[in-house]
């Protein structure tokens, strides 16, 4: 089974774009999320941040922009993940504004919603 080893890293993903007019703001970058049997996930004694979610573009008429959504860490893996968070310092990126009458992006997630 494969191992991902994120142990002692200082990892900074990008953030999201700006949605354009009535658009949607683009979500922020990820780490170790969305595998498939990835197996043994260490980001121990590591530092990571991922991006924000990008803001909306204004709205168009009645048509308000969304926010994007933060970056996630070790987050959505399916098939038998361990993950040692040990001594890590993370922060996962924040929902992106809304744009006018439009709903702002969620926050992103560590270790959630994996299968």
């Amino acid at each position: 089974m494969p191992t991902q080893s994120f142990r002692g890293a200082k990892i900074k993903t990008g953030s999201g774009g700006s949605g354009s007019v009535g658009g949607v703001g683009g979500r922020g970058g990820d780490v170790g999320s969305g595998n498939r049997n990835s197996g043994k996930q260490d980001f121990g004694n590591s530092t990571i941040v991922t991006g924000h979610g990008g803001s909306a573009g204004r709205s168009w008429r009645l048509w308000g922009g969304r926010g994007g959504r933060g970056g996630d860490i070790g987050s959505n893996s399916i098939g038998d993940t361990d993950q040692d968070f040990s001594n890590a310092d993370m922060e996962t990126g924040h929902g992106g504004h809304a744009g006018t009458g439009g709903i702002g992006g969620r926050g992103g997630d560590i270790g959630s919603g994996n299968q």
